[in-house]
């Protein structure tokens, strides 16, 4: 799940609701990214320190979206 944008918690319930997932549980998976850019950017480098997840295989329809992040932390 991806949701980029300032309010993390509001989007965490919104996705929760299409997924039925409960938001806490997105909101602490690594299978998901809901925040700002600065978030998800902080959240991979602590997923690669914590669980040595070093890379990520991105779907179509979210890497568009995630192309600024990307762009960020390559070769990082």
């Amino acid at each position: 799940a991806v949701a980029i944008g300032p309010d993390r918690e509001a989007a965490a319930r919104q996705l929760s609701s299409s997924m039925s997932i409960p938001a806490e549980d997105l909101l602490s998976s690594p299978f998901a990214f809901i925040g700002t850019l600065d978030q998800l950017e902080a959240q991979i480098f602590r997923l690669r320190d914590s669980l040595g997840i070093s890379y990520y295989t991105i779907s179509q329809r979210h890497a568009e979206p995630l192309l600024p992040l990307i762009e960020r932390i390559t070769g990082r």
